[in-house]
């Protein structure tokens, strides 16, 4: 991710960042299906699982906030086409928001069934877990 971040060409930039979060994914759902992840997280200990259920949380919460972010994108496309002058205010982003209408709806695709598999894998391997319902949920500490 560091190394998609430094580049420079906005398109560019874009494309190595949708790759690194596909391949994290894909990565997770590939893990969250593995009957090999689900025996050590059954063998896990209490503070093991409290943490994996606070990254689950996160990352279905990033997921939400994306959808948040997909729906004030469409909106702002929408209300620029509708209004030339501000339009040009906004000309130099235009590209970008164009860019993140086409691309994040498969990313929350992705997350929403990536989602889905982590809180199955979460009752198979006996985490408590509890997913986010709101955006505006805060993150759990995951790093301690």
């Amino acid at each position: 991710m560091k190394a998609a971040e430094t580049i420079s060409d906005p398109k560019e930039k874009e494309a190595a960042v949708s790759k690194v979060i596909s391949d994290e994914q894909t990565a997770i759902k590939i893990a969250a299906e593995s009957k090999e992840t689900e025996a050590k997280l059954k063998k896990a200990d209490a503070k093991t699982k409290q943490l994996v259920a606070a990254g689950g949380f996160n990352f279905m919460l990033s997921g939400l906030k994306y959808k948040d972010t997909l729906a004030s994108a469409k909106d702002m496309v929408s209300s620029l086409s509708s209004n030339p002058t501000s339009a040009m205010k906004y000309a130099s982003e235009l590209g970008q928001l164009k860019d993140m209408v086409a691309t994040l709806p498969d990313s929350v695709t992705s997350m929403a069934s990536v989602g889905g598999k982590l809180v199955d894998l979460f009752k198979k391997g006996g985490v408590k877990f509890t997913p986010p319902v709101d955006s505006k949920q805060a993150p759990k500490e995951s790093n301690k």
